[in-house]
């Protein structure tokens, strides 16, 4: 899904709520969640973590003025019950203001493989003949869920009807494993039913679900086919995804910084965190920065450089950092 705008384009991740078709057991609490706030969707997500890390983030939410402090004495209780107390959090310095055009949109669901999964619980237990249907047709190659002897299946080779034939079939049963789940947001998504591919990553997300964090994140970041625009939740919902180490999560940060999703560009937080990705081998990381690059925002406009990033990018299996520099960099 790549999208013109201005002199550059990028993929966007457009999804939405509500759908029809997801198991019944998951769907009574996705619905609910439709009108719950960024603080609700956040502390949902954590709220049965055994990581102090995670209150501690939602404490320095509320310390930032982001949340209102709903469930922070029950961030107190767990932080202390996991034998850790709060610290104070560093209130976050206003973003600097800009007027500088932006000519790209959020933010691209790459799925370049850029590094090996590692070892979860669960990959290579036995399942049932529904659930491999649906791993065969949709898993995602950089999934830590996914069964070590499949290679996984990009996103553009997804055979949409078979892949939400199967993975419907799969999320219906009681004991369905997280990744099919994500993996029918995957299928929905690809057929561009966004709405149905929302449901399907939250029930991904709430069955905890890594990736899912990401893909949840990316859709709350615009208003577009019935997702109301959550900068605040998904914000709380990238860093929790780049806390967990998730591909792409760090350059998801670099394009809510970038394009002000919050409200106002931050380009030197973008560049930090575009840095980091690519220090992580985030691909990604070096098509947010050459962006910035070519455009000549919050660096210095070097079109020659961009397109050196780009190539890195594309080398990394980049589909986007490769059509970037087939678009800009044929002539130099």
């Amino acid at each position: 899904m790549k999208l013109l705008a201005g002199p550059l384009f990028a993929t966007a991740l457009a999804l939405s709520w509500s759908a029809p078709g997801l198991a019944d057991h998951a769907r009574p609490l996705l619905l609910a969640q439709a009108s719950q706030s960024a603080e609700d969707i956040f502390w949902q997500s954590v709220q049965n973590s055994t990581d102090p890390a995670m209150f501690q983030a939602y404490l320095d939410q509320v310390a930032n003025g982001t949340f209102k402090g709903v469930y922070k004495p029950l961030a107190d209780i767990k932080l202390k019950a996991l034998g850790k107390a709060a610290a104070p959090a560093i209130p976050m310095a206003p973003a600097a203001e800009t007027t500088a055009q932006d000519r790209a949109t959020p933010p691209p669901a790459t799925e370049a493989a850029t590094s090996s999964p590692s070892a979860q619980t669960g990959r290579d237990v036995p399942t049932s003949p529904d659930i491999e249907a649906c791993d065969r047709a949709a898993a995602h190659a950089m999934d830590e869920q996914k069964p070590a002897n499949l290679p996984g299946v990009t996103f553009d080779k997804l055979d949409t009807s078979a892949a939400i034939t199967a993975c419907l079939k799969a999320t219906k049963l009681a004991d369905a494993p997280a990744r099919e789940f994500f993996q029918l947001g995957r299928s929905y998504d690809k057929a561009g039913n966004y709405k149905e591919a929302m449901v399907a990553y939250k029930a991904a997300m709430e069955k905890g679900h890594k990736r899912a964090l990401y893909n949840v994140a990316t859709g709350l970041m615009k208003n577009q086919r019935g997702v109301k625009k959550d900068p605040a939740a998904a914000l709380a919902l990238l860093e929790r995804a780049a806390d967990e180490k998730v591909m792409f999560a760090l350059s998801g940060l670099g394009d809510y910084y970038r394009l002000g999703v919050g409200g106002r560009r931050n380009y030197p937080k973008a560049i930090d965190y575009y840095n980091q990705a690519i220090a992580t081998g985030d691909s990604q990381g070096y098509v947010g920065l050459a962006i910035m690059t070519y455009d000549g925002t919050g660096v210095p406009r070097n079109r020659n450089k961009a397109c050196d990033l780009w190539q890195k990018g594309s080398s990394l299996g980049d589909v986007n950092a490769a059509d970037y520099s087939k678009r800009y960099c044929r002539y130099r």
